[in-house]
């Protein structure tokens, strides 16, 4: 079932996104497309996507099934930060935390690559006790920009509490830029997380490169926006997504 409306006298795909913000959406992909590539990319980006772990599981539809060696690569310079930019994604673990795990438990949910990098993740200590942590924590960092000071930001660190790891369930991570510099996190339509650098991205930083996954995850409805959508338009999102989940879920 395909979740995609479309302008039919024009053939223009209508993203799942509130209609205040879809002028903004610049790369859309729900997996609808056999290949895998997305409905939507106005910035023609090279997309590494293995249409074999396509998946009728998504949140809405399709999705795409991560693991360690295969997740999600877009390509090209107009997703450096140092313009205005927010990144959204859905994600679902595919098997729940268990409190008997005596290994490190963590995954990946994004990461931006450059010079240096952007990162948001879980991860917890274990017995190695990785930065001190002995729980799984929401991790956001900013690591090795030669201008830019260091970020290592344990915004939860309760996130099995936070995200219910403990249950199957859909999570939404959205991450903003505006100004090159001033950052917020949100995980399921609340904001988690903000940052102000010390020193403003740019094109020099190489930011070129956009991971999602690499974890055993699935993921579905990959937006990015050419804008800084405020904390109202994420909660907006968020609340329509998840109604539209339980509509269609309903009775199933």
């Amino acid at each position: 079932m395909v979740f995609t409306s479309y302008i039919f006298a024009e053939n223009i795909p209508v993203p799942l996104v509130p209609s205040s913000i879809k002028g903004y959406v610049y790369y859309y992909n729900n997996f609808d497309n056999s290949s895998g590539k997305a409905e939507i990319n106005k910035w023609n980006i090279k997309e590494e996507i293995n249409p074999f772990l396509i998946t009728n599981n998504g949140l809405i539809g399709k999705g795409f099934l991560s693991n360690s060696k295969n997740g999600i690569v877009l390509k090209s310079s107009a997703l450096s930060p140092d313009e205005p930019i927010t990144i959204s994604v859905w994600w679902k673990l595919k098997n729940p935390y268990k409190t008997s795990e005596s290994k490190s438990f963590g995954f990946g949910i994004f990461s931006f690559i450059g010079k240096g990098y952007i990162s948001c993740f879980i991860r917890s200590g274990g017995k190695g006790g990785w930065c001190g942590l002995k729980e799984p924590a929401g991790v956001f960092q900013v690591q090795n920009f030669k201008r830019i000071n260091d970020i290592n930001g344990i915004y939860n660190t309760d996130a099995v509490k936070l995200l219910n790891l403990k249950r199957l369930q859909w999570h939404n991570t959205i991450i903003t830029f505006s100004n090159g510099m001033y950052i917020r996190l949100y995980q399921d339509g609340k904001k988690v997380g903000e940052w102000g650098l010390n020193s403003p991205f740019n094109k020099n930083d190489g930011i070129k490169t956009l991971q999602f996954g690499f974890s055993d995850e699935v993921l579905s409805q990959i937006v990015i926006f050419n804008k800084n959508i405020s904390s109202e338009e994420v909660e907006e999102y968020y609340n329509m997504m998840k109604g539209l989940k339980e509509t269609l879920s309903f009775g199933n």
